[in-house]
């Protein structure tokens, strides 16, 4: 009996010297309770500090001491990968404390968390538009912090994710041969990301759906959408004229100047390239398959 209580001693006494932050937790002592809190976060178990932070930030309000406890609570979260809350309780620290010398850290952390959550391009960019929200705002509020060269690497990441997204969603109604779609998705992404990597084949890729979206279009709206595409061939050959979609581009014009000068157009002009046939692997035009499937809207 006197074996076994004294093993048990011992293992006590064991557990207690591999855990200094132990006795700590267990007092009744808020300052012990605190420095347990803090205890436990410099030995990265994070759960166990996450626990006291956040039974202190109830029992810190109001008081100096709320705020340190405040941000560390959240960082305990961020280590915990728990990002969305983490994200939430750092902003609530630059809620809190607005005039904190560790404001602009708080708000860095807040980037940082939707930062990591960003998904793949081909998933959800919801946490990839709010990091790109966050990191703006932290290039604004502190243009010359700590983390502003890094503030715009990652906005230049996460924009040029998003672009190539945008592009291939445009690219995937191109594929499907819902043109309508795909001319304004590629509109949009013009506009959106006009700088990205992916716009001469985007500006391609609309004038060439526009031809087409034309092409399968009653009579009655042939004219109008032939202008259309006219357009945005004249925008594409201004913006890009070093273009290897060039000889395309001019071929699939000068099928479009057939048209409308078939259509009886005023607005037909000569062009000196020779338009796009079937026969064409540049570009391919053929006549709908399917009279039935022509496009009014």
């Amino acid at each position: 009996m006197l074996l076994l209580w004294l093993a048990g001693l011992l293992l006590g006494l064991a557990l207690t010297g591999c855990d200094p932050c132990r006795k700590l937790r267990k007092s009744k002592n808020l300052a012990e309770r605190d420095s347990a809190a803090f205890c436990y976060y410099e030995r990265k178990q994070y759960e166990s500090a996450a626990q006291i932070f956040d039974e202190l930030r109830g029992l810190y309000r109001g008081t100096d001491r709320a705020e340190k406890v405040s941000l560390y609570y959240a960082y305990c979260k961020y280590h915990l990968n728990e990002l969305a809350l983490a994200a939430l309780f750092f902003s609530e620290f630059v809620r809190s404390f607005p005039n904190s010398s560790r404001a602009e850290e708080a708000t860095w952390m807040i980037a940082q968390s939707h930062y990591n959550r960003s998904s793949s391009w081909e998933l959800d960019q919801t946490d990839s538009h709010k990091a790109l929200e966050y990191l703006q705002l932290y290039l604004q509020q502190y243009p010359r912090g700590q983390h502003a060269a890094e503030a715009q690497k990652q906005m230049a990441e996460l924009r040029d994710k998003l672009a190539y997204k945008a592009f291939k969603q445009a690219d995937l109604y191109y594929r499907m041969r819902r043109y309508r779609s795909a001319i304004i998705a590629f509109q949009n992404l013009q506009v959106d990301y006009p700088d990205s990597k992916y716009r001469i084949e985007a500006a391609f890729k609309l004038f060439r759906c526009a031809v087409l979206y034309a092409q399968l279009s009653i009579p009655e709206k042939q004219v109008e959408r032939y202008l259309d595409a006219s357009n945005y061939y004249l925008r594409f050959i201004e913006k890009y004229p070093q273009s290897s979609h060039l000889r395309e581009a001019e071929a699939l014009y000068a099928f479009v100047q057939q048209e409308l000068k078939r259509l009886g157009s005023p607005h037909a002009s000569v062009s000196q390239a020779a338009p796009a046939s079937p026969a064409d692997k540049a570009f391919p035009i053929k006549k709908p398959r399917h009279p039935r499937r022509l496009i009014e809207e």
